[in-house]
């Protein structure tokens, strides 16, 4: 079985950093659909920016998880993996800030 960290840190870090800008494009339009509907963003930017705080908590606090948790092989790993998630996911009301600007008129 492939093991992620098996290459070495170069390959581990350019996944943790890429799968923040992943869930970045998965959940802006799910967070456009939601402002749609709503007919405004800012319940979805304080859900995101909720999300964005509680994801960047985690990800602050990974040197307080355990090099050994149960069976699970690398915690520290995967929970910067999934931390790196929740802050891609939380990202994604930006996109919604950029709809919403109104361009300026030249006259």
């Amino acid at each position: 079985m492939f093991k992620i960290w098996e290459t070495g840190l170069p390959t581990s870090l350019s996944l943790s950093l890429s799968l923040s800008h992943t869930h970045k494009v998965i959940f802006s339009p799910l967070a456009g659909l939601a402002g749609d509907r709503l007919g405004r963003i800012r319940p979805i930017a304080m859900f995101c920016s909720v999300i964005f705080i509680c994801g960047n908590l985690w990800y602050s606090n990974i040197a307080a998880v355990p090099r050994d948790f149960g069976s699970m092989d690398k915690p520290r790993v995967w929970f910067t993996l999934f931390a790196r998630l929740v802050v891609g996911a939380g990202t994604s009301e930006s996109m919604l800030q950029a709809k919403s600007a109104q361009p300026m008129s030249l006259a």
